[in-house]
């Protein structure tokens, strides 16, 4: 049977529950400041740390005394997209194609390329990309201005936004690794949006 999610737990520990063949990644939720009352939202002790089981990571084809210390910078990785990932509360499970090494990888690409992302370089990208030379004259300013806004961390673009940004873009302009990265952010804020409306 493959597993397609792996499912979360709180404050679990490796003495508590260990699983052969698999290893736990842990998240310290920190407090977050409400953007509408500006005060501080404390995550209760009993539910600060998120953890999940991940199978343990192999380079099979890979023949290196240094192999070890790779694998511990790819754990290093699910840590870092795991922590990523419980930003959002509402999360009761994660993709377990996300921490294999492929789904690790990619990760490593779009984290890489978002960080260095700025409002001017997402800009010059889209013109220069088809979906730009498709659109009339009147769209492009609102388009520019909706592109732009995945430079952020935390983008302000809504789930609706997202998804006729993800209709209407030309797919090629998706396989670039700019385009990567707007994807990526627009389907975690259309997953953020359906996890809420959940609740």
């Amino acid at each position: 049977m493959t597993i397609t999610s792996l499912v979360l737990l709180v404050n679990a520990t490796n003495g508590d529950t260990a699983k052969p063949g698999y290893v736990l990644i842990s998240a310290n939720l920190k407090n977050k400041v409400d953007p509408k009352t500006k005060k501080e939202i404390e995550v209760p002790a009993a539910l600060r740390y998120r953890n999940v089981w991940i199978p343990e990571l192999s380079l099979p084809s890979v023949e290196s005394k240094f192999v070890s210390a790779l694998l511990v910078k790819f754990y290093e990785l699910a840590k870092s997209q795991f922590t990523a990932t419980m930003e959002d509360r509402s999360v009761q499970s994660v993709p377990s194609a996300d921490y294999t090494i492929d789904g690790l990888l990619r990760y490593f690409e779009l984290d890489a390329v978002s960080g260095r992302l700025t409002t001017d370089s997402v800009v010059a990208w889209f013109k220069t990309t088809a979906t730009y030379s498709t659109l009339v004259p009147e769209k492009l300013p609102t388009w520019i201005e909706t592109i732009g806004k995945f430079a952020a961390g935390n983008h302000s673009n809504n789930a609706n936004t997202c998804r006729s940004v993800l209709a209407k873009i030309v797919t090629t302009d998706l396989d670039t690794p700019i385009g990567k990265v707007i994807a990526d952010k627009c389907e975690k804020r259309i997953a953020e949006s359906q996890s809420a409306a959940e609740l």
